[in-house]
């Protein structure tokens, strides 16, 4: 099979959603403040996406980045 560059076409994507209400709901019921339970939401999206970074070094400079990130959104 052979793909020339002119059968490709490229696009970039992003998907924008809410939180899901449920586990918000959940943190916010046991006293986290909402701005807290945010963060320990993208903290566990992100941490997600994070693992799969292969570079050791790589992957501890994203965490301290999105840490730092998530601190100022406090």
């Amino acid at each position: 099979m052979q793909i020339l560059a002119d059968d490709v076409t490229c696009g970039h994507a992003a998907i924008s959603e809410a939180l899901d209400e449920s586990p918000l709901f959940y943190l916010r019921a046991r006293g986290l403040p909402e701005k807290n339970a945010h963060a320990q939401l993208f903290q566990v999206f992100l941490g997600e996406a994070i693992e799969e970074i292969a570079d050791a070094g790589l992957r501890e400079f994203v965490t301290a980045q999105v840490a730092c990130w998530l601190e100022m959104r406090r």
